[in-house]
């Protein structure tokens, strides 16, 4: 981490962070004690100044971009796809999905379907998970895979295939998520 302030701004110390991820947020609740929060769940704290860090479990692999304490010196970060973390211990008395979440995985209909060359695959997650988004001809060849075994939230997502290099015909569409598999078929006419 480049830049400790060390006299209201005048000269500035390199501090070294001892990671190569990106930081997006910095906050010291006094001199000595601070934390950062950057891309795939990063968050680091430190207690002597910036001297040293010391990396922290945050639970995500969502990039965080904003820090802030509490009045009781929790730390909370918020990051991508809504994602929110706290190091205060919580007492949860029950969970509500935000309205506007799936509650299902799903493998919505394409569309355009029947297309041609291209089309668009929306899928959505009820929770986070490992996705895996194939395209298969009717033989069973893998012909696309549009996303390979990436980590993804809870959301709606949307993909493209642009079938060009393809013959006419029927292809099958194959969301693989860690608890399920879910198919559609696609017609593509030229």
């Amino acid at each position: 981490m480049a830049g400790l302030l060390t006299n209201k701004g005048i000269n500035w110390t390199e501090q070294n962070s001892g990671t190569n991820r990106s930081i997006f947020d910095l906050e010291f609740v006094n001199r000595d004690s601070g934390a950062c929060v950057g891309e795939r769940g990063l968050v680091l704290n430190t207690t002597n100044g910036g001297n040293s860090w010391t990396s922290q479990n945050a639970g995500t692999t969502q990039d965080l971009n904003a820090l802030a304490y509490d009045s009781d010196g929790y730390m909370w970060a918020a990051g991508d796809s809504g994602t929110v973390v706290t190091n205060r211990p919580l007492n949860i008395v029950g969970v509500e999905k935000m309205k506007g979440m799936p509650t299902s995985t799903q493998l919505l209909p394409a569309y355009p379907n029947p297309f041609n060359p291209s089309t668009n695959i929306r899928y959505t997650l009820a929770e986070p998970s490992k996705v895996s988004l194939i395209v298969f001809d009717v033989m069973g060849r893998k012909v696309a895979t549009l996303v390979d075994n990436e980590s993804r939230s809870e959301g709606t997502y949307t993909s493209h295939w642009n079938g060009s290099n393809f013959a006419s015909g029927i292809y099958l569409i194959v969301l693989q998520t860690n608890k399920s598999i879910k198919t559609r078929k696609l017609v593509m006419l030229k």
